[in-house]
Parts: C-alpha cells; sequence; structure tokens
C-alpha cells in the first residue's frame, strides 16, 4: 500500500515526542503529589478528630463545664494565674 516512508522533519517529531512525553511526565508528578497530599489530609483529619475524642474522653464529655468553658477557665481580666501563684497570699 505505502511505497515509501512517510516523509516529514525528523527534528519535528523528536520534538513532538518529548513535549509528550514531557506532558505524560508532568501529570504523573502532578497526581502523585496530589495522591500524596490527600493522604496526608486524611490521616491529619483522622488524628485531630481522634485527639478531640480522647480529650472529650478524658474531661467527662462535652456536658463536663471545664470542656465547653475550656482551659483556661474564664476570667475577668488579664492574663491566667500562674499556677505557683494561686496558693500564695501576696
Amino acid at each position: 500500500m505505502y511505497t515509501s516512508a512517510p516523509g516529514g522533519d525528523p527534528g519535528s517529531s523528536l520534538m513532538g515526542m518529548l513535549m509528550a512525553g514531557s506532558a505524560i511526565y508532568l501529570f504523573f508528578v502532578f497526581a502523585s503529589v496530589f495522591i500524596g497530599y490527600y493522604i496526608l489530609y486524611r490521616v491529619t483529619k483522622a488524628a485531630v478528630r481522634d485527639g478531640v475524642m480522647e480529650a472529650m474522653r478524658k474531661s467527662g464529655g462535652v456536658a463536663s463545664p471545664g470542656f465547653i468553658q475550656g482551659y483556661p477557665p474564664a476570667q475577668a481580666y488579664g492574663a491566667p494565674v500562674a499556677p505557683h501563684a494561686e496558693g500564695s497570699d501576696g
């Protein structure tokens, strides 16, 4: 059917192959980075969820007033009182 080799510039074919290869390579790099960050996001989300559940369990759940108010407890003004200064009178 074909009597001769297809014509064309070999440099143009080489450039096309390099561009196609680069595009495929970049796709795999971006896909790998996206999958890695997604896995990291899921692991971090699970760790935070487990940490919150652990804190709720240790503090007695959401019904505990200390958990609702948070730490340190609410004060009228100023910074939290230092633990060593709570018992002193002056």
